[in-house]
């Protein structure tokens, strides 16, 4: 069962062109988040990055899990205007309430929790496998747009 997930993060590493420096036994990986690309956005001395992927598990049945999770980036940096696609990333989750949290649509910051590199030996929450640095800020499940607030839209999870 835990063999499939551990398969699957490290094909996302190898199509990443990253090596898979992180420990990816079954017990170690519960999950992985694959964004393929962003859109990078500056304005005046702030940075962000938006865009969405999807937060790949295995459930309790065996049954490959998914759902799609929007995210948010941002970090103060130099000062000009400006918007570009960028390269997506990945982040390895290793935390069964962080895992919970990214299943049930629930936001979750970088602040609340522990993320380390993935070359990082230190334990952690979750792992930053590639395209985001350590020193960014960031929120999963960050809602996507304005009207999503008033309409309660959610990502469901979807299992096969």
């Amino acid at each position: 069962m835990r063999s499939v997930l551990f398969t699957l993060a490290l094909i996302a590493a190898v199509f990443t062109g990253q090596a898979a420096t992180i420990d990816l036994t079954p017990p170690k990986v519960l999950g992985v988040l694959t964004v393929k690309h962003t859109t990078e956005g500056n304005l005046l001395w702030l940075q962000g990055r938006v865009g969405e992927g999807q937060y790949s598990t295995i459930d309790d049945a065996g049954k490959q899990c998914s759902i799609d999770v929007p995210i948010a980036i941002g970090h103060l940096t130099k000062t000009h205007i400006g918007i570009v696609k960028q390269p997506g990333l990945e982040i390895a989750i290793t935390n069964p309430e962080l895992n919970h949290q990214l299943l049930s649509g629930k936001p979750v910051a970088s602040d609340n929790w522990v993320f380390r590199p993935a070359d990082d030996s230190l334990p952690a929450d979750g792992y930053l496998v590639s395209g985001i640095n350590p020193e960014e800020s960031f929120v999963l499940n960050s809602r996507r747009r304005w009207i999503s607030w008033l309409l309660n839209d959610q990502p469901s999870l979807v299992c096969q």
